[in-house]
C-alpha cells in the first residue's frame, strides 16, 4: 500500500511537472498569435445564397411569433427537464432557470414535430404540433404559476436581463465573417425544405425525412408553416424567424451551463467564471492567441448552430445531472427521457461519439460507485496523465517519424491508459457495494435508447441506408428522403497520413485554423489547455489526499475526467493523422468532420476539470482562479490586437442596421 501511495504521488508530480512544462512552452509562442482584427461595412448580400437579413421589411407577426414559440419551449423544458433535475435548489434565479429550459424544450418539440410530420402532411401536422405545444405550455405555466407569483416583483430584473442578453446574442448570431447572418444548415433547409415546391410554404406536400442536422427545422416546424406566406419575401422572413431563434438558444446554452456548474456545487462566481472562460476566451494556453480551434466553435459564443454548443457541454450536463440523484423513474420521466433522445438524434451525426463515453461512465458508476474515495484510483488517473501528455509531447515534438509511427503512439496512449485504469480498479475490487443512483443511470439509459431509435428511423445519416430494406412500410412510404451530404460521412478508404489542414493549415477570417503539426510549442499553445488543465487537476487531487468527501460525487468525477482525457489523444488521430485515400471536399479537406471528435472532449474535460478544481480549492485560491478565467475572457473579447473580426463586424452590421 506505502508503494502504491509512494508510486502515485510521483505519478502526480510528473503530470504537474508535463502541465508546466506546456505552459512554458505555450508562453515562448510570442512571435506568432497576433492576426488583428478585420473592420468592414456591413454586407448586403450574403455568400451563401440567403435573403440578406433586414432586406425586407420586417414583419410584426413573424418576430412575435418566433418569441412566442420559444417561450412555450422555455416553459415545457423548464417544467419536465430543469426543474426535475436543478430546481428547488437555489442554483440560479427562477427567469434564468426558466431561459435554460428552451433547451431541452427544442428537443422535445423537434421530436413531437418529427412524429407528427411522419404521418401528416404539413397543413395538418403544422396545427397539431402548435396545438400540442400550446397545450403542453400552458398546462406548464399552470402548475408552476403558484411557484413564481410571489416573486412577481423580481420579474423586472430579470426581464431587464434577458434583453439585454438577447441583444448580445442576436449580436453574436450574424457571423458576418463569413458572410451569413444563420448558419449554414439552416440556409440548406430554408432553401431545399422551406422554400420547396414540394415541401415548403403554400405547397400540398409532406415534411421530408433528412439525412443530417434536423433539429432546428424541425422545432420551427409549426410556426413556419403557419406564419410565413409564400413569394418572394419568404426567404428573408424565414432568415428573420431562424436568427432570432438560434440566438435565443445560444443563450439557454448559456445559462444551461451556469446551472450544471452549480449543480456540480460551484459557487455563483466560480460557475459564472468558467461559464464565460469558455464563451469567450480563447481556450488557448497563451490568453492572447487568436487561431480558431475547431472551424467557427472558438469560442462557445460563436458556435452556429445550437448543435455546435450543445455537443461540447454535454459531458458537464450528463456528470451535472448525474450529480443531483434522486431521478424518478414514473412514466412521465420515462417519456420524457425518451423523447430528449429523439430529439437529440435530430442534431448532427457527430453527438453519437458521446454515446459511448456516456454508456462506459454509467458501466463504471455501475460496477464501483465508491471508486472516487481511493487514493491509488486518483493516483493511477495521474500516472495516465502524465503517460498521455509525455506520448503527445513526443508525437508533436518529433517531427522526422513516420506519421504511422506518430498516430500509433497516438493511439496507444489512450489505449493503454484506459487499460491500467481499468488493471488499477480490478486491484482495489472491480465491483464494489455502493449507492450508485440507479434511477439516474436508467434513465440516461433510456435517453441513450430514444437517440438510437432517432438515428435509426428518423431520418438521421443511418435512414438512407435503411430506407431500401423498410422504405415500402407505412409511414415511410411517401416520405421523401432528402440528403444534405454529397459524399458518405465516413471514407471507404483511409490512410495513415498527417492531415493537409494539421501541416499547413488555412486562414478563416483572418485568422489560422490548425496548422500544427510542424511545432510542439503551436500544438501546445492552440490545442494543450485541456490536456495540461485535467494532468495539474489531477496531480493536485492526489497530492492534496482528500476530496469533498461526497463519495459520490467524488467517483462521477474521477470517471468523467479520465475518460476525457483518453478521449483526447484517440480524437486527436482523426483530426490529425487519418486522411481519405480519395480526398473530397466533406472528407478530405474540410475540418468540419475532424474537428467534431475533438470538441466534447476539449471543453467537456475543461469544465470537468474546472469545476472539479473549484469546488474543492480553498477560497483564495478559487478566487485566483476565477480572476484568471475572467481575465482571459476578457483579454480575447477587449484586446484591439487579438479581437476576434468576427465580433467587430457584427457590431458594425447591428449599429447600420439600427441607424439605417
Amino acid at each position: 500500500m506505502k508503494a502504491l501511495m509512494a508510486g502515485g504521488k510521483l505519478a502526480a508530480l510528473a503530470a504537474l511537472g508535463l502541465a508546466g512544462l506546456w505552459l512554458l512552452l505555450a508562453l515562448t509562442t510570442w512571435s506568432d498569435l497576433v492576426n488583428g482584427p478585420r473592420v468592414s461595412s456591413p454586407f448586403s448580400t450574403f455568400g451563401y445564397g440567403q435573403a440578406a437579413l433586414f432586406s425586407a421589411s420586417v414583419n410584426v407577426l413573424h418576430v412575435v411569433g418566433a418569441l412566442a414559440w420559444n417561450a412555450a419551449a422555455m416553459l415545457i423544458g423548464y417544467a419536465l427537464v430543469i426543474r426535475p433535475i436543478w430546481g428547488g435548489k437555489h442554483y440560479a434565479s427562477a427567469g434564468l432557470m426558466a431561459f435554460a429550459g428552451v433547451v431541452p424544450g427544442m428537443l422535445l418539440v423537434g421530436a413531437a414535430s418529427r412524429l407528427v410530420s411522419l404521418v401528416a402532411v404539413n397543413e395538418t401536422a403544422a396545427p397539431i404540433i402548435a396545438f400540442l405545444v400550446a397545450g403542453a405550455s400552458g398546462l406548464a405555466l399552470w402548475k408552476l404559476w403558484p411557484r413564481i407569483t410571489p416573486a412577481r416583483g423580481a420579474w423586472r430584473g430579470v426581464v431587464l436581463m434577458l434583453v439585454l442578453s438577447l441583444l448580445g446574442g442576436l449580436v453574436f448570431q450574424l457571423h458576418i465573417d463569413r458572410g451569413h447572418a444563420v448558419a449554414e444548415g439552416s440556409i440548406w433547409f430554408i432553401t431545399n425544405v422551406f422554400l420547396s415546391p414540394q415541401h415548403g410554404v403554400g405547397a400540398a406536400g409532406s415534411f421530408p425525412l433528412v439525412t443530417q442536422h434536423y433539429d432546428e427545422a424541425a422545432f420551427l416546424l409549426a410556426p413556419i408553416y403557419l406564419l410565413v406566406q409564400p413569394g418572394e419575401d419568404a426567404s428573408a422572413a424565414l432568415t428573420l424567424i431562424y436568427w432570432i431563434t438560434l440566438a435565443i438558444i445560444r443563450l439557454g446554452m448559456i445559462a444551461l451551463t451556469y446551472i450544471a456548474l452549480r449543480g456540480l456545487a460551484l459557487d455563483r462566481m466560480s460557475a459564472f467564471a468558467c461559464a464565460f472562460f469558455v464563451c469567450a476566451a480563447s481556450l488557448s494556453l497563451n490568453p492572447i492567441s487568436s487561431r480558431l480551434l475547431f472551424d467557427s466553435l472558438s469560442p462557445l459564443l460563436y458556435a452556429l448552430h445550437g448543435a455546435r454548443f450543445l455537443a461540447p457541454i454535454l459531458p458537464l450536463l450528463i456528470v451535472s445531472a448525474l450529480a443531483q440523484g434522486n431521478a424518478r423513474t414514473d412514466l412521465r420521466t420515462t417519456a420524457t427521457a425518451l423523447m430528449l433522445g429523439l430529439g437529440l438524434a435530430a442534431m448532427p451525426v457527430h453527438l453519437a461519439i458521446i454515446a459511448p463515453w456516456a454508456l462506459a461512465l454509467m458501466l463504471l458508476l455501475a460496477l464501483n460507485p465508491t471508486a472516487g474515495g481511493r487514493t491509488e484510483m486518483w493516483g493511477a488517473a495521474g500516472s495516465v496523465a502524465a503517460s498521455v501528455l509525455a506520448a503527445v509531447t513526443i508525437v508533436y515534438g518529433v517531427q522526422f517519424a513516420p506519421d504511422t509511427l506518430r498516430a500509433g503512439l497516438l493511439a496507444a496512449s489512450g489505449v493503454l491508459g484506459g487499460l491500467w485504469l481499468l488493471w488499477r480498479l480490478i486491484g482495489v475490487g472491480l465491483v464494489a457495494p455502493g449507492s450508485a443512483d440507479r434511477s439516474a443511470l436508467l434513465m440516461l439509459f433510456v435517453l441513450l435508447v430514444g437517440y438510437g431509435l432517432g438515428l435509426l428511423f428518423l431520418g438521421n445519416v443511418a435512414f438512407g441506408t435503411l430506407q431500401s430494406v423498410i422504405g415500402d412500410v407505412w409511414p415511410y412510404s411517401d416520405r421523401e428522403v432528402l440528403s444534405r451530404l454529397e459524399t458518405d460521412v465516413v471514407a471507404p478508404s483511409v490512410q495513415i497520413a498527417a492531415s493537409p489542414l494539421c501541416a499547413s493549415g488555412y486562414e478563416w477570417g483572418y485568422r489560422t485554423l490548425t496548422g500544427h503539426c510542424g511545432s510542439l510549442p503551436v500544438f501546445v499553445r492552440t490545442y494543450g489547455l485541456p490536456f495540461a488543465l485535467i494532468a495539474a487537476v489531477l496531480g493536485w487531487r492526489v497530492l492534496r489526499g482528500r476530496g469533498d468527501g461526497d463519495l459520490r460525487h467524488e467517483t462521477t468525477m474521477l470517471w468523467a475526467i479520465a475518460l476525457c482525457l483518453l478521449a483526447l489523444p484517440v480524437s486527436f488521430i482523426l483530426f490529425d493523422f487519418i486522411t481519405p485515400s480519395v480526398s473530397s471536399e466533406t472528407t478530405g479537406w474540410s475540418i468540419w468532420l475532424r474537428s467534431r471528435a475533438v470538441e466534447p472532449w476539449f471543453i467537456g474535460g475543461v469544465l470537468l476539470a474546472l469545476a472539479y478544481f473549484l469546488r474543492n480549492a480553498g477560497r483564495d485560491l478559487r478566487a485566483w482562479t476565477n480572476l484568471a478565467l475572467v481575465g482571459a475572457a476578457a483579454i480575447h473579447i477587449f484586446n484591439p490586437l487579438t479581437a476576434p473580426a468576427q465580433w467587430v463586424a457584427n457590431v458594425a452590421y447591428w449599429v447600420a442596421a439600427l441607424v439605417s
